[in-house]
């Protein structure tokens, strides 16, 4: 899903000195470098649905050779549809499998908090799919990649 909104980070000069981009690509922000644990569900969903403009990639990261997280937005010219995130220099990628969750979107009064199967297929706003597609690589196994994306109704 293209990103709904971006939003800027207020007094955030701070975070901005300390902003990594991939190769000094300005296109290619890490979101987070180093994770030795994935992020949750719960936690990956409020990114996507909060992004802060100035972490968001617009290009395909590529030649990546350290754990590290990206938000992509996939609209973007660079990037274009969402399976264009799975083509980089690293070779073919094999699907090792997906898991799926639902989730309703932070509100004024509630956090990102988890939804019903049922509330998704009924269309309900702000509920979303959040899918999680497992890859290792085929010439080097120890590498792995996590694809995670949201579909669903936005207003």
């Amino acid at each position: 899903m293209p990103l709904p909104h971006l939003s800027n980070s207020s007094g955030s000069s701070e975070y901005e000195e300390r902003m990594e981009y991939l190769h000094d690509d300005p296109l290619a922000p890490i979101y987070r470098r180093g994770l030795r644990r994935g992020l949750t569900t719960k936690k990956v969903v409020d990114i996507l649905l909060n992004p802060r403009r100035e972490c968001v990639a617009r290009a395909v990261p590529t030649a990546v050779h350290m754990n590290s997280a990206f938000v992509v937005d996939i609209s973007a010219p660079h990037v274009k549809h969402y399976k264009n995130v799975l083509a980089d220099d690293l070779g073919a990628w094999n699907p090792t499998g997906t898991k799926q969750q639902f989730y309703r979107a932070a509100s004024k009064r509630n956090p990102v908090r988890k939804a019903s199967q049922a509330e998704y297929e009924d269309n309900e706003p702000h509920v979303f799919k959040c899918t999680r597609s497992f890859y290792r690589n085929e010439s080097s196994p120890d590498l792995q990649r996590i694809f995670i994306y949201l579909t669903g109704k936005a207003i």
